[in-house]
């Protein structure tokens, strides 16, 4: 449901504030490309459909800065309910597991990663959508 970065183009995703971000050959926990973000006011987003409406996902994310101390965001929204993301700030992939459940009538939500400030770029990959129980 989250496709990956591995054709090498951005797409399905697109940059969520028109600037710097990109997907690389460089800084992917697996495979071989990875979203980078600008250095701030920055990241990409993926419109995900076919979601169940009343029903509980689970996106799991991996996320690094390039520089620590520095947080890069990985979340999801328009899924009918609030917001949700997580933050990582380690040089070191780790996975941002991000419960969320649809709304009634909601079977889409937008999935991301953002790097808000700072100077430089955040990396994401691996996202996976696993609907629960």
């Amino acid at each position: 449901m989250c496709p990956g970065f591995e054709t090498g183009a951005l797409t399905p995703w697109s940059q969520s504030t028109g600037t710097a971000s990109g997907v690389v050959a460089s800084n992917a926990r697996t495979g071989t490309y990875s979203l980078r973000t600008g250095v701030s006011a920055s990241g990409g987003i993926q419109p995900v459909s076919g979601l169940a409406s009343g029903s509980s996902y689970l996106l799991a994310a991996w996320a690094k800065v390039g520089t620590a101390g520095e947080e890069v965001a990985v979340g999801v929204k328009s899924f009918g309910g609030t917001e949700s993301y997580l933050r990582a700030s380690t040089t070191s992939y780790v996975q941002q597991p991000i419960f969320f459940t649809t709304g009634g009538s909601t079977t889409s939500a937008a999935v991301y990663c953002y790097k808000n400030a700072g100077s430089s770029a955040g990396y994401c990959d691996d996202y996976t959508l696993i609907k629960l129980p």
